[in-house]
């Protein structure tokens, strides 16, 4: 600063160049978080499309009912604490809206991981997986395969860790 409180003509210099600076800087992060954004969504709509039905209860939804299920995607290693899994679709998880809510209102405010929604099935969605004695076998087998995706997926990705 200058005399008196005045701002001398290269320090207003100064500012109005490090001004642009940081405005190019943040239109190139805003444009970075907004295809995030993009990305994640176009792979829950994959997924959800791909999948069609509930992971867990095997439910779809059909507009004829008087109240449709709404299908929801889960991310399982939570987006919030692991944004570069965000998009991954090994990572997402269709589930009925009340599934997710069940699991989240179970977890609390943690971060989640594929060991917790395991842990999850396991202590309280198991009905799922019974069946008549002619389909129990399926439904076991269909319940392992869950189980194991979600295991080979924990241990691909725990601890901040990428394997290649």
């Amino acid at each position: 600063m200058g005399e008196r409180g005045k701002i001398s003509k290269s320090r207003k210099a100064w500012v109005k160049a490090v001004a642009d600076v940081a405005e190019d800087c943040f239109e190139v992060q805003r444009k970075e978080l907004e295809s995030h954004e993009a990305k994640v969504k176009r792979a829950k709509d994959r997924v959800r499309q791909k999948v069609g039905r509930c992971e867990i209860s095997q439910v779809k939804p059909k507009v004829t009912d008087r109240n449709p299920v709404e299908l929801e995607v889960h991310h399982l290693f939570d987006a919030s604490t692991r944004p570069d899994l965000a998009a991954l679709e090994d990572n997402l998880l269709v589930l009925t809206s009340t599934l997710h809510r069940n699991f989240h209102k179970w977890m609390g405010q943690r971060p989640c991981e594929p060991k917790d929604f395991v842990d999850y099935l396991l202590r309280n969605e198991l009905t799922h997986f019974e069946g008549s004695p002619s389909t129990r076998a399926r439904q076991e087998q269909r319940q392992q395969k869950l189980i194991h995706r979600l295991e080979l997926l924990q241990a691909r990705y725990e601890g901040n860790r990428l394997l290649y």
